[in-house]
């Protein structure tokens, strides 16, 4: 009977080990799945900005408003408790591109002041430029 009672005590210790390992593998796999899960929502949802702030930019919508939309998403992506590898990545890259779009405005912005500064000659200013260049050069052309 000893026996008996013994063997019954040690099949239900292997069956609350088993159990025991049963939920905590179980366990782990849940946290695994939801990790994942959540990885892919906030791929799915960075995929998502992007897309639209792709579609902005190919737009003709002012560079600075699409600079700052980038910036809100670096600021989101920066401020999170837990980031991941990927949305620092993505983080990286849109401020490469905010940096781009930054130096594209302040150059068409200098660009355009230059034009409005700078003197174009009209047909006239040309023709009598002309004129004189000749007229200098034959003049040089008698003294010599």
């Amino acid at each position: 009977m000893e026996g008996m009672l013994a063997w019954k005590d040690m099949v239900v210790g292997a069956n609350r080990v088993r159990g025991l390992v049963l939920r905590s593998q179980r366990y782990h796999r849940n946290r695994r799945l939801a990790a994942g899960l959540t990885d892919w929502a906030m791929a799915a949802r960075l995929q998502h900005k992007l897309r639209l702030l792709e579609i902005c930019e190919q737009t003709e919508s002012d560079p600075m408003e699409i600079a700052q939309a980038m910036e809100v998403v670096v600021d989101g992506i920066i401020m999170r408790q837990q980031v991941r590898a990927h949305e620092l990545q993505v983080a990286q890259a849109l401020t490469g591109r905010i940096s781009d779009l930054k130096l594209h405005a302040a150059i068409t912005m200098v660009n355009s002041n230059l034009v409005k500064k700078v003197d174009k000659p009209t047909a006239d200013m040309i023709q009598r430029r002309g004129m004189r260049n000749w007229q200098t050069v034959s003049l040089s052309l008698i003294h010599i």
